[in-house]
């Protein structure tokens, strides 16, 4: 049996039940790496690529959430020429939708399915308390054996 943070037991191979009762603080990350609204677009590129993140959560001066940059808001690798003498409240999505802790990971895997966005700020009380992106969710189905859980078998592809 697999303990969420919430406490609850779930049997082994059972992602169904996980993503049922699993709320977005068990999944979430906690370190969150943010910018300010003025920092310059290739600065921010670069410290993503230094950090290895692909989002940053962008705070004001009293940290809270105004916006949400990703690379591909930054052009990716051949973005320099969208970066140049821009700022990241240029190119950042801004006042982004936010989730709440206590939201489940299913609903929180809805949404980022229904709107095709990668991450979503966590926010408690009007405070950051974390980010989940859709690389979370894949880690998460990636612990259980998806093929046991959903009733499948495993299929070969032959050419």
């Amino acid at each position: 049996m697999t303990s969420l943070g919430s406490g609850r037991l779930i049997p082994p191979g059972s992602i169904l039940e996980a993503l049922r009762f699993m709320k977005i603080a068990d999944l979430m990350s906690r370190r969150v790496h943010v910018a300010g609204p003025e920092l310059d677009a290739e600065t921010a590129w670069r410290c993503m690529q230094q950090l290895h993140v692909r989002h940053l959560v962008i705070v004001d001066e009293r940290e809270r959430v105004v916006g949400l940059l990703s690379e591909r808001d930054l052009g990716g690798r051949h973005g320099a020429v969208l970066r140049h003498s821009k700022t990241v409240r240029d190119l950042m999505t801004p006042e982004p939708i936010v989730l709440d802790p206590e939201i489940s990971v299913r609903k929180a895997a809805e949404l980022l399915r229904g709107l095709s966005i990668g991450s979503f700020p966590v926010v408690a009380g009007g405070a950051l308390v974390g980010i989940v992106t859709t690389s979370d969710l894949l880690d998460l189905l990636g612990s259980y054996e998806i093929g046991q859980s959903v009733g499948r078998s495993s299929t070969r592809l032959s050419t």
